[in-house]
């Protein structure tokens, strides 16, 4: 069974094709607009889950991992199975926003729900799209395809420079003493200058 079955992938050539915004940071939430041109979705994550630590820790990982195939991704809300999927959520209280990655050589497919199924979801991580470990009424796969937000195929390269674009936002936006008092967690500068580094 293939779960995206009839579910077309948008592949992105420019890093313009998809933005991260953070609108705002407030009192342990970070409001996030995301989207293409054609389709935004805003969404406001809870400090339980890092949204802007877990985007860009994904971004090194990718990196890191498009050279060498034997690094481990970074512990916290990423996970990571047998099949190369990897993918983390971001609290909403209530509900949650769920990030699936799975690299393709180069590439990565992006794949992002709102309030879907969480245990289909980690089958989706240990077994990938088709298999036969699925076995499942036909309204759980409705289910799973009215939660999809987005569907993209893109260039890593193409996603660390999204990532660095909405860093460069934020930056004119707070100082990093501003961005202490607002999400009660230190600007994740060391991962940031990381980033940059290898994304050169």
């Amino acid at each position: 069974m293939n779960l995206l079955a009839g579910v077309s992938f948008l592949t992105l050539e420019r890093k313009e094709d998809f933005t991260i915004n953070v609108e705002w940071i407030g009192s342990g939430w970070m409001r996030l607009d995301i989207g293409t041109p054609d389709n935004r979705y805003f969404y406001t994550a809870s400090y339980i889950t890092s949204a802007l630590t877990d985007l860009i820790e994904n971004a090194i990982f990718l990196l890191e991992h498009q050279k060498d195939k034997t690094i481990k991704p970074y512990q916290g809300s990423i996970r990571i199975a047998g099949r190369g999927c990897y993918m983390m959520h971001h609290e909403l209280e209530p509900g949650f926003i769920t990030w699936h990655f799975q690299p393709n050589g180069d590439n990565i497919d992006l794949l992002i729900w709102e309030d879907t199924d969480w245990d289909l979801l980690k089958n989706i991580t240990q077994y990938g799209y088709s298999h036969e470990h699925y076995e499942l009424e036909p309204e759980k796969i409705t289910e799973l395809h009215k939660g999809l937000l987005f569907i993209l195929c893109m260039p890593i390269r193409i996603f660390a420079s999204i990532i660095l674009e909405t860093l460069n936002e934020l930056e004119q936006m707070y100082t990093p003493e501003e961005y202490m008092n607002r999400w009660y967690s230190a600007y994740p500068q060391d991962l940031v200058d990381r980033l940059r580094t290898l994304a050169k």
